[in-house]
């Protein structure tokens, strides 16, 4: 929704979005223990990606990650994460339709 609202100010994005999945399929296919710590923190509070698989995995499966300092009760922190950035989602679509200007053709 967030790429999808920079229409607004862009008219095209469809090479960000294909960027942003890239980066989605690419981050999550491995365990985020395998990166540096400044990548660990982007993948866990910046951008997220973590909580989509990551988190919830060490969670049922009670595993624990050497080198990690959070805890596997992270992943119960998912759906609220997953509603954390639906609400800013949203919030930044309102901010794309109050300024929204069409391109006249």
């Amino acid at each position: 929704l967030v790429v999808a609202t920079l229409s607004f100010w862009f008219v095209r994005v469809d090479t960000l979005r294909w960027v942003v999945m890239s980066l989605e399929q690419e981050f999550t296919r491995y365990p985020i223990s395998i990166y540096t710590r400044a990548v660990r923190f982007v993948l866990s509070f910046v951008l997220p990606f973590a909580f989509m698989n990551y988190f919830p995995a060490t969670y049922f499966l009670h595993k624990t990650e050497i080198g990690l300092s959070l805890s596997p009760q992270v992943g119960l922190l998912t759906p609220l994460i997953g509603l954390a950035w639906l609400a800013v989602s949203y919030a930044f679509w309102r901010v794309g339709l109050n300024h929204y200007q069409g391109t006249g053709s």
